[in-house]
Protein backbone atom coordinates (compact mmCIF):
# COMPACT_ATOMS: atom_id res chain seq x y z
CA UNK A 1 0.00 0.00 0.00
CA UNK A 2 1.48 3.42 -1.07
CA UNK A 3 2.45 5.35 1.76
CA UNK A 4 1.42 9.26 2.42
CA UNK A 5 2.81 12.57 4.01
CA UNK A 6 0.40 13.55 6.25
CA UNK A 7 1.85 17.09 5.44
CA UNK A 8 2.30 18.74 1.86
CA UNK A 9 4.08 21.17 0.43
CA UNK A 10 1.95 23.92 1.06
CA UNK A 11 1.40 23.24 4.74
CA UNK A 12 5.11 23.53 4.92
CA UNK A 13 4.88 27.53 6.10
CA UNK A 14 2.48 26.40 8.63
CA UNK A 15 4.87 23.76 10.03
CA UNK A 16 7.90 25.84 10.40
CA UNK A 17 6.08 28.61 12.08
CA UNK A 18 5.39 25.96 14.87
CA UNK A 19 8.70 25.53 15.73
CA UNK A 20 9.15 22.43 17.62
CA UNK A 21 5.68 21.81 16.39
CA UNK A 22 2.60 20.03 18.37
CA UNK A 23 2.13 17.44 15.20
CA UNK A 24 3.51 13.86 15.59
CA UNK A 25 3.42 11.94 12.56
CA UNK A 26 5.15 14.86 9.27
CA UNK A 27 7.42 11.91 7.82
CA UNK A 28 5.68 9.29 5.58
CA UNK A 29 4.02 6.78 7.39
CA UNK A 30 2.54 3.53 5.78
CA UNK A 31 -1.32 3.18 6.14
CA UNK A 32 -0.83 -0.29 6.72
CA UNK A 33 1.18 0.75 10.00
CA UNK A 34 -1.59 0.78 12.57
CA UNK A 35 -0.40 1.30 15.92
CA UNK A 36 -1.63 -1.78 18.97
CA UNK A 37 -4.37 -0.31 20.08
CA UNK A 38 -5.91 2.35 17.89
CA UNK A 39 -7.93 4.14 20.54
CA UNK A 40 -5.26 5.48 22.53
CA UNK A 41 -6.35 8.03 24.52
CA UNK A 42 -4.76 11.52 25.71
CA UNK A 43 -5.11 11.60 29.84
CA UNK A 44 -7.83 12.98 30.99
CA UNK A 45 -8.94 14.11 34.52
CA UNK A 46 -11.64 12.17 36.99
CA UNK A 47 -14.21 13.31 38.72
CA UNK A 48 -13.33 15.41 41.75
CA UNK A 49 -9.48 15.86 40.56
CA UNK A 50 -8.02 19.48 40.53
CA UNK A 51 -8.89 21.48 37.14
CA UNK A 52 -8.47 24.20 35.39
CA UNK A 53 -4.75 24.34 34.36
CA UNK A 54 -3.72 24.44 30.68
CA UNK A 55 -3.35 20.84 29.07
CA UNK A 56 -5.60 18.25 30.82
CA UNK A 57 -9.20 18.35 30.33
CA UNK A 58 -11.52 16.39 32.39
CA UNK A 59 -12.70 13.02 31.02
CA UNK A 60 -15.95 12.79 29.00
CA UNK A 61 -19.45 13.60 30.78
CA UNK A 62 -17.84 16.15 33.24
CA UNK A 63 -16.51 19.96 32.84
CA UNK A 64 -14.24 22.12 35.29
CA UNK A 65 -16.25 23.74 38.23
CA UNK A 66 -13.89 26.72 39.02
CA UNK A 67 -13.78 27.67 42.80
CA UNK A 68 -15.73 30.87 42.97
CA UNK A 69 -12.84 33.95 42.32
CA UNK A 70 -9.99 31.50 41.28
CA UNK A 71 -8.62 29.60 38.18
CA UNK A 72 -8.92 26.38 39.42
CA UNK A 73 -11.57 23.72 40.53
CA UNK A 74 -12.82 19.93 40.50
CA UNK A 75 -14.39 17.86 37.77
CA UNK A 76 -17.81 17.31 38.25
CA UNK A 77 -20.53 15.57 36.38
CA UNK A 78 -22.20 18.11 34.07
CA UNK A 79 -25.70 18.28 31.68
CA UNK A 80 -25.05 17.76 28.01
CA UNK A 81 -25.34 21.49 27.91
CA UNK A 82 -22.48 22.23 30.05
CA UNK A 83 -20.44 19.63 28.16
CA UNK A 84 -21.42 21.71 24.95
CA UNK A 85 -20.25 24.69 25.93
CA UNK A 86 -16.89 23.42 27.27
CA UNK A 87 -16.11 21.75 23.84
CA UNK A 88 -16.73 24.43 21.61
CA UNK A 89 -14.32 26.16 23.57
CA UNK A 90 -11.94 23.08 23.33
CA UNK A 91 -12.26 23.26 19.60
CA UNK A 92 -11.66 26.62 18.81
CA UNK A 93 -8.17 25.98 21.43
CA UNK A 94 -7.59 22.86 18.80
CA UNK A 95 -7.83 24.97 15.78
CA UNK A 96 -5.67 27.55 17.03
CA UNK A 97 -2.87 25.43 16.85
CA UNK A 98 -0.30 26.11 14.16
CA UNK A 99 0.39 22.32 13.36
CA UNK A 100 -3.19 21.04 13.67
CA UNK A 101 -4.22 23.62 11.26
CA UNK A 102 -1.42 22.65 9.05
CA UNK A 103 -3.17 18.65 9.34
CA UNK A 104 -6.11 20.22 8.71
CA UNK A 105 -5.28 21.87 5.24
CA UNK A 106 -3.45 18.65 4.03
CA UNK A 107 -7.02 16.77 4.79
CA UNK A 108 -8.59 19.77 2.86
CA UNK A 109 -5.66 19.22 0.02
CA UNK A 110 -6.90 15.00 -0.22
CA UNK A 111 -10.43 15.79 -0.82
CA UNK A 112 -12.10 14.72 -3.83
CA UNK A 113 -13.71 18.32 -5.29
CA UNK A 114 -17.27 16.13 -5.98
CA UNK A 115 -19.17 13.42 -4.04
CA UNK A 116 -21.85 11.39 -5.09
CA UNK A 117 -24.88 11.63 -2.61
CA UNK A 118 -27.75 9.26 -1.44
CA UNK A 119 -29.84 10.57 -2.92
CA UNK A 120 -32.71 8.19 -5.62
CA UNK A 121 -31.21 8.85 -7.99
CA UNK A 122 -27.64 9.51 -6.83
CA UNK A 123 -26.24 13.10 -7.94
CA UNK A 124 -23.13 14.25 -7.80
CA UNK A 125 -22.46 17.33 -6.00
CA UNK A 126 -19.53 19.44 -5.30
CA UNK A 127 -17.79 18.41 -1.74
CA UNK A 128 -19.20 21.13 0.84
CA UNK A 129 -15.71 20.51 2.74
CA UNK A 130 -13.64 22.35 0.02
CA UNK A 131 -12.20 25.40 1.11
CA UNK A 132 -13.69 25.20 4.30
CA UNK A 133 -11.50 25.94 8.03
CA UNK A 134 -11.04 24.19 11.12
CA UNK A 135 -13.87 25.86 12.88
CA UNK A 136 -16.28 24.43 9.94
CA UNK A 137 -15.94 20.92 11.85
CA UNK A 138 -16.83 22.07 15.27
CA UNK A 139 -20.01 23.36 13.69
CA UNK A 140 -21.26 20.43 12.10
CA UNK A 141 -20.17 18.69 15.54
CA UNK A 142 -22.16 21.06 17.34
CA UNK A 143 -25.23 20.69 15.18
CA UNK A 144 -25.28 17.21 15.34
CA UNK A 145 -24.92 16.95 19.33
CA UNK A 146 -28.94 17.71 19.40
CA UNK A 147 -29.73 16.23 16.11
CA UNK A 148 -32.34 13.58 16.43
CA UNK A 149 -33.09 10.92 13.88
CA UNK A 150 -36.78 11.00 12.07
CA UNK A 151 -37.78 7.28 9.99
CA UNK A 152 -36.67 9.01 6.77
CA UNK A 153 -33.47 10.64 8.36
CA UNK A 154 -31.44 8.87 10.53
CA UNK A 155 -27.84 9.30 8.61
CA UNK A 156 -27.35 13.09 7.43
CA UNK A 157 -24.51 14.02 10.03
CA UNK A 158 -23.04 10.75 9.21
CA UNK A 159 -23.65 11.11 5.58
CA UNK A 160 -21.65 14.79 5.73
CA UNK A 161 -18.82 13.94 7.97
CA UNK A 162 -18.23 11.13 5.49
CA UNK A 163 -17.38 13.38 2.64
CA UNK A 164 -14.68 14.76 4.70
CA UNK A 165 -13.05 11.13 4.95
CA UNK A 166 -14.09 9.64 1.80
CA UNK A 167 -11.49 8.06 0.00
CA UNK A 168 -9.26 10.88 1.78
CA UNK A 169 -6.43 9.00 3.98
CA UNK A 170 -5.27 12.55 5.21
CA UNK A 171 -8.75 13.47 6.47
CA UNK A 172 -8.94 10.01 8.48
CA UNK A 173 -5.73 10.72 9.96
CA UNK A 174 -6.84 13.99 10.88
CA UNK A 175 -9.99 12.55 12.99
CA UNK A 176 -8.09 9.30 14.27
CA UNK A 177 -4.66 9.46 13.94
CA UNK A 178 -3.19 12.72 14.59
CA UNK A 179 -1.02 13.47 17.56
CA UNK A 180 -0.83 16.96 19.13
CA UNK A 181 -0.22 18.97 22.34
CA UNK A 182 -2.20 21.80 21.48
CA UNK A 183 -3.04 24.22 24.20
CA UNK A 184 -0.04 23.53 26.49
CA UNK A 185 -0.36 19.58 27.00
CA UNK A 186 3.33 18.69 27.77
CA UNK A 187 2.84 15.42 25.87
CA UNK A 188 1.58 14.24 22.36
CA UNK A 189 -1.78 12.38 22.14
CA UNK A 190 -4.55 11.83 19.65
CA UNK A 191 -6.32 15.34 20.73
CA UNK A 192 -9.20 15.41 17.85
CA UNK A 193 -10.35 11.54 18.37
CA UNK A 194 -9.78 12.46 22.34
CA UNK A 195 -12.36 15.45 21.53
CA UNK A 196 -14.80 13.15 19.55
CA UNK A 197 -14.85 10.68 22.24
CA UNK A 198 -15.85 13.63 24.86
CA UNK A 199 -18.35 14.91 21.92
CA UNK A 200 -19.74 11.66 21.91
CA UNK A 201 -20.38 11.69 25.81
CA UNK A 202 -21.95 14.91 25.48
CA UNK A 203 -23.63 13.06 22.44
CA UNK A 204 -25.01 10.02 24.37
CA UNK A 205 -26.49 12.28 27.39
CA UNK A 206 -28.85 14.35 25.07
CA UNK A 207 -30.07 11.44 23.82
CA UNK A 208 -31.00 9.82 27.08
CA UNK A 209 -31.84 13.16 28.32
CA UNK A 210 -35.82 14.25 27.99
CA UNK A 211 -34.95 16.93 25.40
CA UNK A 212 -34.54 13.65 23.07
CA UNK A 213 -38.28 12.39 23.12
CA UNK A 214 -39.36 15.19 20.97
CA UNK A 215 -39.66 13.13 17.48
CA UNK A 216 -40.81 9.52 19.66
CA UNK A 217 -44.58 10.26 18.36
CA UNK A 218 -43.78 10.14 15.06
CA UNK A 219 -41.17 7.10 15.47
CA UNK A 220 -44.29 4.80 16.91
CA UNK A 221 -46.71 5.66 14.16
CA UNK A 222 -43.98 4.62 12.18
CA UNK A 223 -43.24 1.31 13.75
CA UNK A 224 -47.06 0.58 13.80
CA UNK A 225 -47.84 1.66 10.23
CA UNK A 226 -45.12 0.89 8.26
CA UNK A 227 -42.81 -2.09 9.54
CA UNK A 228 -44.34 -5.87 10.58
CA UNK A 229 -43.19 -5.20 13.89
CA UNK A 230 -45.55 -3.30 15.66
CA UNK A 231 -45.19 -1.68 19.17
CA UNK A 232 -46.97 -4.28 20.71
CA UNK A 233 -44.27 -6.74 20.07
CA UNK A 234 -42.51 -4.48 22.34
CA UNK A 235 -42.08 -3.74 26.23
CA UNK A 236 -43.32 0.09 26.28
CA UNK A 237 -43.33 1.33 30.28
CA UNK A 238 -47.06 2.70 28.96
CA UNK A 239 -48.51 -0.04 26.80
CA UNK A 240 -51.88 1.80 26.15
CA UNK A 241 -49.68 5.20 24.90
CA UNK A 242 -51.88 8.04 27.16
CA UNK A 243 -48.73 9.95 26.33
CA UNK A 244 -47.70 10.57 22.76
CA UNK A 245 -44.43 8.75 23.77
CA UNK A 246 -45.83 6.37 25.59
CA UNK A 247 -44.12 6.89 28.11
CA UNK A 248 -40.61 6.46 26.73
CA UNK A 249 -38.00 9.61 28.62
CA UNK A 250 -35.76 9.57 26.00
CA UNK A 251 -34.58 8.65 22.36
CA UNK A 252 -32.22 6.27 24.05
CA UNK A 253 -34.14 4.39 25.91
CA UNK A 254 -36.58 3.99 22.56
CA UNK A 255 -33.90 3.10 20.57
CA UNK A 256 -32.76 0.35 22.78
CA UNK A 257 -36.70 -0.95 23.35
CA UNK A 258 -36.66 -4.92 24.64
CA UNK A 259 -38.60 -7.73 22.52
CA UNK A 260 -41.87 -8.11 25.08
CA UNK A 261 -40.75 -10.56 27.96
CA UNK A 262 -37.29 -10.53 26.46
CA UNK A 263 -38.57 -12.96 23.37
CA UNK A 264 -39.30 -15.63 26.36
CA UNK A 265 -42.97 -17.76 26.23
CA UNK A 266 -45.61 -19.03 24.20
CA UNK A 267 -46.34 -16.51 21.66
CA UNK A 268 -42.77 -14.73 21.43
CA UNK A 269 -42.90 -12.00 18.69
CA UNK A 270 -39.48 -13.21 17.42
CA UNK A 271 -39.89 -17.06 17.34
CA UNK A 272 -36.58 -18.88 17.09
CA UNK A 273 -36.67 -21.11 14.19
CA UNK A 274 -36.02 -25.38 14.80
CA UNK A 275 -34.92 -24.21 18.24
CA UNK A 276 -33.80 -27.35 19.15
CA UNK A 277 -32.12 -28.19 16.15
CA UNK A 278 -28.67 -26.82 16.77
CA UNK A 279 -27.32 -27.20 12.73
CA UNK A 280 -29.67 -24.01 12.20
CA UNK A 281 -28.47 -20.76 12.28
CA UNK A 282 -30.57 -18.04 12.86
CA UNK A 283 -30.58 -14.42 12.37
CA UNK A 284 -28.34 -12.48 15.24
CA UNK A 285 -30.63 -9.33 15.01
CA UNK A 286 -33.35 -7.66 12.72
CA UNK A 287 -31.09 -7.16 9.85
CA UNK A 288 -30.21 -7.25 5.98
CA UNK A 289 -27.86 -9.75 4.78
CA UNK A 290 -26.06 -7.85 2.25
CA UNK A 291 -22.27 -9.60 2.27
CA UNK A 292 -21.36 -13.14 1.95
CA UNK A 293 -18.04 -14.16 1.58
CA UNK A 294 -16.66 -17.22 2.03
CA UNK A 295 -12.29 -18.58 2.21
CA UNK A 296 -11.61 -15.89 3.96
CA UNK A 297 -8.43 -15.46 5.49
CA UNK A 298 -6.64 -14.57 8.48
CA UNK A 299 -4.35 -11.80 6.38
CA UNK A 300 -5.63 -9.50 4.59
CA UNK A 301 -5.14 -9.50 0.65
CA UNK A 302 -6.16 -7.24 -2.19
CA UNK A 303 -5.88 -8.68 -5.05
CA UNK A 304 -7.85 -7.86 -8.12
CA UNK A 305 -11.66 -8.88 -7.98
CA UNK A 306 -10.79 -10.80 -4.96
CA UNK A 307 -12.14 -9.11 -1.03
CA UNK A 308 -10.94 -11.13 2.33
CA UNK A 309 -11.29 -10.19 5.69
CA UNK A 310 -8.38 -9.84 8.34
CA UNK A 311 -10.14 -11.72 11.11
CA UNK A 312 -6.88 -11.78 13.26
CA UNK A 313 -7.62 -7.94 13.25
CA UNK A 314 -11.39 -8.14 13.12
CA UNK A 315 -11.20 -10.43 16.04
CA UNK A 316 -8.87 -8.23 18.87
CA UNK A 317 -6.48 -11.02 18.09
CA UNK A 318 -8.24 -13.83 19.81
CA UNK A 319 -6.78 -16.75 20.48
CA UNK A 320 -9.35 -18.93 18.50
CA UNK A 321 -8.85 -16.35 15.17
CA UNK A 322 -7.10 -19.47 13.57
CA UNK A 323 -10.06 -21.77 13.44
CA UNK A 324 -11.35 -19.52 11.24
CA UNK A 325 -8.93 -19.39 8.80
CA UNK A 326 -10.59 -20.41 4.89
CA UNK A 327 -13.77 -20.14 6.77
CA UNK A 328 -17.33 -18.43 5.95
CA UNK A 329 -18.37 -14.90 6.83
CA UNK A 330 -21.76 -13.11 6.74
CA UNK A 331 -22.58 -9.39 7.69
CA UNK A 332 -26.15 -8.50 8.56
CA UNK A 333 -26.60 -5.28 8.49
CA UNK A 334 -29.28 -3.15 10.85
CA UNK A 335 -30.59 0.32 10.30
CA UNK A 336 -31.66 2.77 12.23
CA UNK A 337 -35.04 1.96 11.88
CA UNK A 338 -34.62 -1.48 13.16
CA UNK A 339 -35.11 -3.04 16.74
CA UNK A 340 -31.34 -2.85 17.77
CA UNK A 341 -30.53 -5.29 20.37
CA UNK A 342 -28.43 -8.37 19.24
CA UNK A 343 -28.73 -12.10 19.77
CA UNK A 344 -26.97 -15.19 20.02
CA UNK A 345 -27.62 -17.05 16.45
CA UNK A 346 -26.24 -20.70 18.01
CA UNK A 347 -26.59 -22.88 20.93
CA UNK A 348 -22.82 -23.50 22.73
CA UNK A 349 -21.10 -21.70 25.25
CA UNK A 350 -19.31 -18.30 24.92
CA UNK A 351 -15.77 -18.97 25.54
CA UNK A 352 -14.30 -15.55 24.92
CA UNK A 353 -16.52 -12.17 24.23
CA UNK A 354 -15.41 -8.56 25.30
CA UNK A 355 -14.76 -4.89 24.22
CA UNK A 356 -12.31 -4.02 21.56
CA UNK A 357 -11.45 -0.27 21.29
CA UNK A 358 -11.40 1.78 17.93
CA UNK A 359 -12.53 4.71 16.14
CA UNK A 360 -15.51 5.96 15.31
CA UNK A 361 -15.71 7.72 12.71
CA UNK A 362 -13.83 7.24 9.15
CA UNK A 363 -15.73 5.00 6.30
CA UNK A 364 -13.66 5.55 3.57
CA UNK A 365 -15.13 3.48 1.34
CA UNK A 366 -18.57 5.51 1.65
CA UNK A 367 -19.70 6.01 -1.87
CA UNK A 368 -20.54 2.48 -1.85
CA UNK A 369 -21.54 2.55 1.89
CA UNK A 370 -24.37 5.25 1.45
CA UNK A 371 -25.17 4.55 -2.22
CA UNK A 372 -29.02 5.40 -2.59
CA UNK A 373 -29.18 5.12 0.87
CA UNK A 374 -29.11 1.71 1.35
CA UNK A 375 -26.25 -0.74 3.62
CA UNK A 376 -23.40 -1.31 1.48
CA UNK A 377 -23.20 -3.51 -1.82
CA UNK A 378 -21.85 -6.62 -2.58
CA UNK A 379 -18.15 -5.23 -3.21
CA UNK A 380 -17.92 -3.59 -0.08
CA UNK A 381 -14.40 -3.37 1.05
CA UNK A 382 -15.83 -4.87 4.91
CA UNK A 383 -12.16 -5.07 6.30
CA UNK A 384 -12.88 -1.35 6.77
CA UNK A 385 -14.32 -2.32 9.97
CA UNK A 386 -11.56 -4.02 11.78
CA UNK A 387 -10.70 -0.97 13.30
CA UNK A 388 -13.96 0.49 14.36
CA UNK A 389 -15.60 -0.16 17.99
CA UNK A 390 -16.68 -3.11 18.39
CA UNK A 391 -17.64 -6.27 20.84
CA UNK A 392 -16.47 -9.69 19.97
CA UNK A 393 -18.32 -13.11 20.90
CA UNK A 394 -16.37 -16.61 20.24
CA UNK A 395 -19.07 -19.46 20.43
CA UNK A 396 -18.46 -22.74 20.97
CA UNK A 397 -20.82 -25.29 19.19
CA UNK A 398 -21.23 -28.96 20.33
CA UNK A 399 -21.04 -30.15 16.59
CA UNK A 400 -20.05 -27.29 14.12
CA UNK A 401 -17.13 -25.83 15.81
CA UNK A 402 -16.30 -22.33 16.93
CA UNK A 403 -18.48 -19.09 15.59
CA UNK A 404 -17.50 -15.56 16.14
CA UNK A 405 -19.55 -12.93 16.11
CA UNK A 406 -18.48 -9.38 15.61
CA UNK A 407 -21.01 -6.54 16.95
CA UNK A 408 -19.56 -3.19 15.35
CA UNK A 409 -20.70 0.48 16.40
CA UNK A 410 -20.35 2.18 13.57
CA UNK A 411 -19.62 6.47 13.65
CA UNK A 412 -21.86 7.80 16.99
CA UNK A 413 -22.91 3.75 17.67
CA UNK A 414 -19.69 3.74 20.35
CA UNK A 415 -22.00 2.15 22.45
CA UNK A 416 -21.81 -1.52 22.48
CA UNK A 417 -23.16 -2.81 25.68
CA UNK A 418 -23.40 -6.43 26.89
CA UNK A 419 -26.29 -8.04 28.15
CA UNK A 420 -27.09 -8.68 31.89
CA UNK A 421 -28.92 -11.75 32.53
CA UNK A 422 -31.62 -11.37 34.93
CA UNK A 423 -31.82 -15.14 35.97
CA UNK A 424 -27.67 -15.29 37.14
CA UNK A 425 -27.35 -11.33 37.08
CA UNK A 426 -23.90 -12.40 34.56
CA UNK A 427 -22.59 -10.26 31.67
CA UNK A 428 -22.49 -11.77 28.39
CA UNK A 429 -18.76 -10.20 27.91
CA UNK A 430 -17.07 -13.22 29.85
CA UNK A 431 -13.18 -11.98 28.88
CA UNK A 432 -10.60 -13.85 27.47
CA UNK A 433 -9.85 -17.08 28.44
CA UNK A 434 -6.27 -16.96 30.73
CA UNK A 435 -6.85 -13.15 31.62
CA UNK A 436 -7.07 -11.96 35.05
CA UNK A 437 -11.43 -11.36 35.19
CA UNK A 438 -12.57 -14.10 33.01
CA UNK A 439 -15.52 -15.05 34.15
CA UNK A 440 -15.40 -18.52 32.32
CA UNK A 441 -17.82 -20.25 29.81
CA UNK A 442 -21.32 -19.20 29.47
CA UNK A 443 -24.74 -21.29 28.10
CA UNK A 444 -26.21 -19.58 25.83
CA UNK A 445 -29.23 -21.22 23.22
CA UNK A 446 -29.86 -19.33 20.01
CA UNK A 447 -31.76 -16.62 20.33
CA UNK A 448 -30.65 -15.33 23.83
CA UNK A 449 -30.42 -11.88 23.75
CA UNK A 450 -26.18 -11.02 24.24
CA UNK A 451 -25.95 -7.17 23.43
CA UNK A 452 -27.30 -4.04 22.16
CA UNK A 453 -26.72 -0.64 20.36
CA UNK A 454 -27.71 2.70 21.09
CA UNK A 455 -28.30 4.92 18.56
CA UNK A 456 -27.11 5.02 14.64
CA UNK A 457 -26.46 2.41 12.15
CA UNK A 458 -24.51 -1.03 12.87
CA UNK A 459 -23.92 -4.28 12.01
CA UNK A 460 -23.15 -7.80 13.28
CA UNK A 461 -20.51 -10.11 11.00
CA UNK A 462 -20.78 -14.22 11.84
CA UNK A 463 -17.25 -16.18 10.61
CA UNK A 464 -17.78 -19.49 10.73
CA UNK A 465 -15.22 -22.32 10.62
CA UNK A 466 -14.55 -23.95 7.21
CA UNK A 467 -17.02 -26.51 5.69
CA UNK A 468 -19.84 -25.09 8.40
CA UNK A 469 -21.77 -22.92 6.88
CA UNK A 470 -21.57 -22.52 2.28
CA UNK A 471 -24.54 -20.85 1.88
CA UNK A 472 -27.72 -19.05 3.12
CA UNK A 473 -30.92 -21.17 2.41
CA UNK A 474 -34.54 -20.61 3.04
CA UNK A 475 -37.72 -22.48 1.94
CA UNK A 476 -40.61 -21.53 -0.45
CA UNK A 477 -42.51 -18.94 0.60
CA UNK A 478 -40.09 -17.70 3.40
CA UNK A 479 -39.58 -14.01 3.82
CA UNK A 480 -36.50 -12.98 1.77
CA UNK A 481 -37.24 -9.32 2.23
CA UNK A 482 -38.69 -6.13 1.71
CA UNK A 483 -39.39 -4.76 -1.90
CA UNK A 484 -39.40 -0.86 -2.28
CA UNK A 485 -40.32 1.31 -5.75
CA UNK A 486 -37.50 1.03 -8.69
CA UNK A 487 -34.87 3.39 -7.99
CA UNK A 488 -34.29 6.15 -10.39
CA UNK A 489 -31.28 5.22 -12.14
CA UNK A 490 -28.96 8.46 -13.17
Amino acid sequence: MLAFRVLVASSSVAVAAAGAGSLRGLASQPLAEKPENPRQQCTCLSKGDMCGEAGVPCCGGMTCELDQGNQTGRCVRASWQSQRAGLQAEWSTLCADLAVQAAWNAAIEGLSMNVQVSNNPTSEASNPWVGTVCPHMGSLFDKWLTFLPSSSNGLEYIEKLNYFVRNNPAGIFFLNRLESKAGGREEFCPQVLDWTTRWLAARMDYMDSPESTRLIPDWVKYVNDNTTSPLSDYDVPDPSCRTPTCGFTSFNQWFSRELKDNNQGPNPPRPITDKDDDSILVAPADSEINFILSSITLKTQLPVKTRSLDVRSLLGDSQFAEHFDRGTAISCVLMPNNYHRFHSPVTGSLVESRLVDGFYFGISDGKTWFNKGNTGDSDMEFSTFEDFQRAVYIYKTEGHGFVAQISVGLAEVSSVNPFIRPSDNRSTWVGVPGSDGYQGPLATTKGDQVGYFRYGGSLNILIFEPGVLSSVSVLMGQRLGRMSAPAVLA
